[in-house]
């Protein structure tokens, strides 16, 4: 059993502009394993580093 400050050893990252994404494609800590534009990445992944751009921008370049 992990404790809660030990991180996970995850097998796949994929970086976006400012953020890295690690994550699992297969057992019970993966994430869903479409992948519609057949890229290799999750859609889930591309999804999520969509999302947290979207909120640096207006957090950051927006609001300051």
């Amino acid at each position: 059993m992990r404790t809660y400050d030990e991180r996970p050893a995850l097998s796949f990252s994929e970086d976006s502009r400012h953020f890295r994404f690690h994550y699992e494609k297969t057992g019970d800590d993966a994430v869903s394993p479409t992948d519609n534009d057949n890229n290799n990445i999750p859609d889930y992944i591309e999804f999520m580093a969509a999302e947290f751009e979207n909120v640096y921008t207006k957090e950051i370049n927006n609001l300051g």
